[in-house]
């Protein structure tokens, strides 16, 4: 297993496998999903940048509607269930 120790990992598009994250930042913006295989998280803290961060403001501003919350509960609920936008996420 790789071990990272306190360190700043930018994580777009990157695939990690067999890897220990201890006490680490893992900072992902917006761009191609990172991978994670059979990995630990150890005191791990995950950040938002750039795209990444703004959809997380955009959701947190319909979630604070009561209208518009069902939107993000569903969206949740798609997530669970291995669907985005309806299709199954391959």
């Amino acid at each position: 297993m790789k071990t990272f120790s306190k360190q700043r990992i930018g994580i777009d598009g990157k695939q990690f496998q067999e890897c220990v994250f201890e006490g680490c930042s893992l900072v992902y913006s917006g761009g191609l999903p990172p991978t994670f295989d059979k990995c630990e998280f150890n005191q791990t803290r995950w950040e938002f940048e750039g795209e990444a961060r703004n959809t997380l403001l955009f959701m947190t501003t319909l979630y604070r509607d009561p209208g518009l919350r069902s939107v993000i509960e569903q969206t949740l609920d798609n997530i669970r269930s291995d669907r985005v936008g309806g299709a199954p996420i391959q």
